[in-house]
Parts: C-alpha cells; structure tokens; sequence
C-alpha cells in the first residue's frame, strides 16, 4: 500500500472513512489479540479511476499533511 500511496496526488484523491481496526485498517489480520482490540476511524484514500484504497498513515508524509491541508 506504502508503494499506492506515492502515487496519489491530494488535490485529485478520493476520500472515504470507516470504522476499522486501528491496529490493522485493511481488515487482513485475523489473529489480534483481544488487548489489541481497538476501533476507531480509518481514513482513506484513492487516486481517481483506481480501485486501491490506501490507508492515510500508509502515505508518505508530505503527501498526507497535503491532503489534510486541503480537506480543511
């Protein structure tokens, strides 16, 4: 996803949120400790007319604070 992810651009990125495990936001895993249950809001994001939805803390971090600073 780290590799999606530095190919979206925030001024064209789609946005969608949903609640998701924090420790594991794709929803991959399946063997989480109960201590490790935690939800909470999943924030992701898409470059228009791909299907791959990437998890915010999984973009760089230039291009993340760039997103932010445009949805505000």
């Amino acid at each position: 996803m780290r590799a999606a992810g530095k190919l979206i651009d925030p001024a064209t990125a789609a946005m969608t949120w949903h609640w998701a495990q924090v420790l594991d936001p794709y929803g991959v895993l399946n063997d989480l400790p109960e201590e490790a249950d935690c939800v909470g809001w999943a924030y992701f994001v898409r470059a228009p007319n791909s299907d791959v939805w990437v998890n915010t803390h999984d973009l760089p971090e230039a291009t993340c604070r760039e997103f932010w600073r445009l949805l505000v």
